[in-house]
């Protein structure tokens, strides 16, 4: 990751596309003499490694590491068109829904690469 800004989201990144499915697990704690963490990530089955001197930044290092590998592999941009296309058909259904409700005998035919609905009666 580039700037600080992406840093700081890649911890919300993966929560947002994964539904919380990222698991972390600290694996070292302040070895003898160092202020050291080390975290994991494990996503999509990739397994990805933060050190940093506090749990957060660790935490967030894990994190911006897992990001950096699912955008390398191509499952980043797959998830991400994956939520779209999710979110894009929870928002027909419910149009969908409410148009029958409104105008019960109506067909409702929708294409979905033109993203338009056509209604004709019965």
């Amino acid at each position: 990751m580039n700037t600080a800004a992406e840093e700081k989201n890649a911890i919300g990144i993966l929560d947002y596309l994964y539904c919380k499915s990222a698991v972390y697990s600290e694996t070292e704690e302040n070895q003898k003499g160092t202020a050291s963490h080390l975290t994991s990530v494990t996503v999509d089955g990739i397994t990805a490694y933060g050190r940093g001197s506090s749990k957060k930044e660790a935490k967030l290092r894990a994190a911006c590491a897992a990001v950096d590998q699912l955008r390398c592999r191509g499952l980043l941009q797959q998830r991400i068109i994956e939520k779209e296309v999710s979110a894009n058909r929870v928002t027909q259904e419910n149009a969908v829904t409410k148009l029958k409700r409104l105008y019960g005998a109506l067909i409702i035919i929708s294409s979905i690469q033109g993203q338009r609905l056509i209604l004709r009666p019965v």
